[in-house]
């Protein structure tokens, strides 16, 4: 009945919606003022490449729940908010913190492989 693209889009889609919920929900538990707001969208970040390397989830759970968990638009919106020079440390250390947070969830789905 349903292609499966459409299977798919539609579960990376509501999957997407569960991860930035649990995002929303998350974030001001634990940093209810907005400086520490960074640091924390750093870790959730950081947390989800992670996942992603470990477990290389399917589309609901990975590209779905864990993408929408995730988020480099608000890391994007943080540095606009800052000086040229710290949205672009900011920016950087994201980007190379998530891969190496890739990798090492990778090295351990390799590790666990017989």
């Amino acid at each position: 009945m349903f292609s499966t693209a459409l299977k798919e889009g539609l579960a990376i889609g509501f999957g997407a919606s569960f991860g930035a919920l649990a995002r929303f929900a998350f974030t001001p538990l634990i940093a209810p003022e907005p400086p520490a707001e960074i640091i924390i969208i750093f870790i959730i970040n950081f947390i989800g490449c992670f996942l992603m390397g470990r477990f290389d989830p399917g589309p609901f759970w990975g590209r779905g729940m864990i993408g929408g968990f995730t988020t480099f638009s608000a890391v994007s919106f943080l540095a606009m908010q800052t000086s040229a020079l710290h949205a672009f440390m900011y920016m950087a250390g994201t980007m190379v913190v998530g891969l190496a947070a890739w990798e090492l969830g990778h090295a351990f789905r390799r590790s666990a492989t017989p």
